[in-house]
């Protein structure tokens, strides 16, 4: 009996697979057609006449004591932050690396930042946070934070204290140790 099932199965497989086969076929070729034509709805369409984005362009950012930043942004995490290109005037070379967030919090004479060295997606779970002193030129990495889940909280003595992992965690940082 179980010899029978066997070559039934077989029979059957071999005059429906010509029928499988076609209609795999037909199911790659219209998820294909279908695919092509949301490629060419999504396709931005410009008119002439019509001005680029705003974000493409360098925006004042921050205004410091001895210097001024600006940004571009460069990339919109999916549900995430926006990641900017940063540049300060006068210039500083490190300023110019790397992806900047949003972040901004004044420290004494400087100001907290958040930098990615890349936005490749498998890098964006974490973030350095970065002092950055205008005065001085000077870039400090003070530590790597997670992207999400994390605060930072001005305190009344001019410090910051910084809360990850849900609260679970903090740092404060004082201006006296940045200086």
């Amino acid at each position: 009996m179980h010899s029978f099932y066997r070559v039934a199965w077989n029979v059957l497989f071999t005059i429906f697979y010509p029928f499988i086969t076609l209609f795999s076929l037909l199911f790659i070729g219209l998820v294909n057609v279908v695919s092509w034509i949301s490629r060419q709805l999504a396709t931005p369409h410009t008119e002439p006449g019509v001005e680029a984005s705003p974000l493409l362009d360098w925006t004042p950012y921050l205004e410091l004591p001895s210097a001024t930043l600006s940004r571009k942004a460069v990339h919109e995490v999916q549900f995430g932050p926006m990641v900017y290109r940063l540049r300060s005037n006068p210039a500083v070379a490190g300023i110019q690396e790397g992806y900047w967030g949003d972040f901004a919090q004044s420290i004494g004479q400087g100001v907290l930042l958040q930098r990615w060295p890349s936005i490749a997606e498998h890098e964006l779970e974490r973030f350095e946070l970065v002092y950055f002193s205008p005065a001085s030129g000077r870039l400090d990495v003070l530590g790597e934070m997670p992207t999400f889940f994390w605060e930072a909280d001005a305190q009344p003595d001019g410090s910051v204290r910084i809360y990850w992992n849900e609260r679970s965690k903090s740092r404060t940082l004082r201006p006296e140790e940045l200086a």
